[in-house]
């Protein structure tokens, strides 16, 4: 339905290759006119505009820095406010307001994922965008995300804990504090002995650190960290069978195994890890 769809900071041809084709350009539409005059804006850094054929982006170049303000000023200046922007980013803002004034249905577009440090108030300010929008026009947002088993991996601990991830059971009750347990704070300050790092869907590499490390991952995985053990697994639902929720967070789809290469899954080996330990 959209004819302006505006990616905000979302580098899609990085984790996200199949949206083009079936989001950004299908081959058909609901509405065809729409699909015909849509206009796709970036609006994030340069680099992470979508390179790939027939996705004719326009750039409006900006640091992820600059999201949130930028953001803000759009609001503002659809609301008839001053901004304190000036130069580029008064021109960006103002690209931005003019695209959504002459558009039927504008959809925003990110992935929680890539928005660095400001993610949730970006994620905020272009909530509040889209409901001013809304007051007069049509307008929605899409977040992208659940790549590499991160969706399941959130409702999983969901289920089990009432909890999303980053939280300790070391003590008698659980502890979630999502700045205490980032992985890559506990690395840097020497606050853990161990890592278990788990690779199944992509060969994502573990974080390069001296600490001893147990590496689950994909065969055929060679950037791991030097002082580690490598066990291979299989892929869910591709090596074995399994449950992976759909993105949006509703829907577990059930997964048969493809093909038989004789891989463990992860949980068969961390099962086998915790019989060990005992």
């Amino acid at each position: 339905r959209a004819d302006l769809v505006v990616l905000v900071g979302a580098a899609i041809d990085d984790d996200f290759h199949a949206f083009t084709r079936r989001c950004l350009r299908p081959s058909d539409a609901l509405l065809p006119e729409r699909l015909a005059r849509r206009r796709i804006l970036h609006l994030g850094p340069a680099n992470r505009r979508p390179q790939q054929p027939g996705v004719d982006a326009q750039s409006l170049p900006c640091r992820d820095d600059e999201l949130l303000e930028t953001v803000n000023a759009v609001r503002a200046l659809r609301a008839g406010r001053a901004t304190r922007l000036k130069g580029r980013r008064l021109q960006l803002a103002t690209t931005l307001v003019d695209a959504i004034a002459a558009a039927d249905y504008a959809v925003f577009v990110w992935a929680p994922g890539q928005l660095g440090g400001d993610g949730d108030l970006v994620i905020a300010a272009v909530c509040d965008l889209i409901a001013n929008i809304n007051e007069t026009r049509r307008a929605a947002g899409l977040a992208l995300g659940g790549n590499d088993g991160a969706q399941s991996a959130l409702a999983t601990a969901a289920w089990h804990t009432g909890y999303p991830l980053q939280l300790s059971y070391a003590g008698a009750t659980l502890d979630y504090d999502p700045l205490r347990f980032d992985t890559a704070r506990l690395l840097a300050d020497g606050a853990v002995d161990l890592l278990l790092w788990i690779s199944t869907f992509t060969p994502v590499p573990a974080p390069a650190t001296d600490v001893p490390s147990i590496v689950l991952g994909m065969p055929g995985m060679t950037v791991r960290p030097t002082n580690s053990v490598f066990l291979p697994v299989g892929t869910p639902g591709l090596d074995h069978a399994a449950r992976l929720m759909r993105t949006d967070g509703v829907i577990a789809l059930p997964l048969e195994r493809l093909r038989d290469l004789g891989l463990p899954s992860a949980a068969t080996l961390l099962a086998d890890l915790a019989d060990g330990i005992a």
